[in-house]
């Protein structure tokens, strides 16, 4: 209970070793069970665990072992998942699963600050769901729990009850110091629990590259599926496309070189031009000094004769 106090599983973490194991232990088993449908080979395969997935949500859901329900509810409602087209048409094929999905599924949504799931039976036997009521405890607890009266200094402070009574009441609704609030009777299997530990779970990139991997491959003719089967691409010719991304880029590097080419020659062809252009200019006639002396003494003679008749007008 005392982890619980102060926001200590995100400030100071070493302070609540329980919770930031039961933040792993949440994150773990949503990751194992995206990885356990992805990995599977056929579109058969895939739709089966899907099923029987929705079928243990909705049996935890019964037990009021919310949290793990809550678990399982992330991960088949995550968008690797649900993207996938052959799952869609399993929902809306199987009727019973769909019903199942449709009537559970709206409890576990953040809609409205979880008002479907706030309304349900938490009579023990009874797991609740510590993420949300540690959600619940970060936004009472980041408010101040003090407040001042008195002078502006705000030296003089009072406790906030209301808000002290607030975490109180999220915290003991909780039962944990109750021992029979989650006392469940299954026995325990300890092979389970061992393969659910040592499960290699992929991480959330590892997930995206697999559900795109993932391509519709239309039927044959002559055959009687009408659904679209999917498979999903084996690791095996992972090398192919690593190989095309090769030619595509020598390929390109020949187109790049080949267009450097033609601007080089297009810059030569500019630079003949431009000296052309200049040698013209250069090879222009030029007048003799002599016949601009001539033209100048005869200039001068018309002048003089002009000026001998009356002038210049």
């Amino acid at each position: 209970v005392g982890e619980l106090l102060d926001c200590r599983w995100d400030k100071k973490p070493e302070l609540a070793p329980h919770l930031v194991m039961l933040t792993k232990r949440f994150n773990h088993v949503s990751e194992s069970v995206i990885s356990a449908v992805l990995r599977c080979e056929g579109l058969k395969d895939q739709q089966k665990l899907y099923k029987k997935f929705i079928r243990v949500f909705h049996k935890l859901h019964l037990m009021r072992n919310y949290s793990s329900a809550y678990q399982v509810y992330s991960a088949v409602s995550h968008f690797t998942l649900t993207r996938l087209p052959h799952l869609k048409e399993l929902l809306q094929s199987s009727e019973k699963t769909a019903q199942l999905f449709s009537e559970i599924g709206p409890i576990y949504k953040p809609s409205d600050n979880y008002k479907l799931y706030r309304a349900q039976n938490f009579d023990p036997p009874c797991l609740q769901i510590i993420p949300i009521a540690m959600r619940d405890l970060t936004f009472l607890q980041e408010n101040p729990i003090y407040r001042s009266v008195g002078d502006e200094d705000m030296t003089d402070k009072v406790v906030n009850f209301e808000r002290w009574m607030l975490i109180a009441n999220t915290i003991l609704g909780l039962r944990l110091h109750e021992s029979a609030s989650t006392l469940f009777r299954i026995a325990y299997d300890s092979h389970f629990n061992h393969l659910l530990d040592c499960m290699d779970t992929m991480t959330e990139t590892e997930m995206v590259m697999v559900s795109k991997s993932i391509t519709t491959v239309k039927p044959r003719r002559g055959t009687a599926t009408k659904s679209p089967s999917v498979r999903a691409r084996s690791p095996a010719p992972a090398a192919a496309p690593a190989k095309a991304v090769k030619e595509a880029k020598v390929s390109l590097e020949d187109k790049v070189s080949a267009l450097a080419k033609e601007v080089a020659d297009l810059r030569c062809e500019v630079a003949e031009l431009r000296k052309e252009r200049r040698s013209t200019f250069r090879r222009r006639p030029s007048v003799p000094s002599s016949s601009l002396a001539a033209a100048a003494a005869v200039a001068a003679a018309q002048v003089v004769g002009h000026t001998g008749k009356g002038g210049i007008e």
